[in-house]
């Protein structure tokens, strides 16, 4: 039996709400395949391409001392808190 038998046999007694996820997960690694492979090297959160051309180095500067401080005045979030309250379509 190949995987594809197997897997339309099991999608025949999942509930609903499972074989909606197992579709979304299908079309995301179809959509991956599609999609082309990234560029950055891994951990890079933007490319260089993406950089603002017209901001200087003096403005960036400014823009982490900015960040440093209020990390320093107790401004900063917590990364556990960053998620929360942020609901995704389709979540219980």
């Amino acid at each position: 039996m190949t995987a594809a038998e197997k897997l339309y046999q099991l999608l025949q007694i999942l509930p609903e709400q499972q074989i909606t996820e197992v579709l979304h997960f299908a079309e995301f690694l179809h959509q991956k395949q599609l999609s082309p492979p990234p560029t950055s090297p891994p951990g890079t959160l933007i490319s260089e391409d993406e950089l603002p051309e017209n901001e200087s180095d003096e403005s960036i500067a400014a823009g982490l001392r900015r960040s440093l401080q209020e990390f320093r005045d107790g401004q900063a979030i917590p990364l556990a808190n960053l998620w929360d309250g942020i609901d995704v379509a389709g979540s219980p």
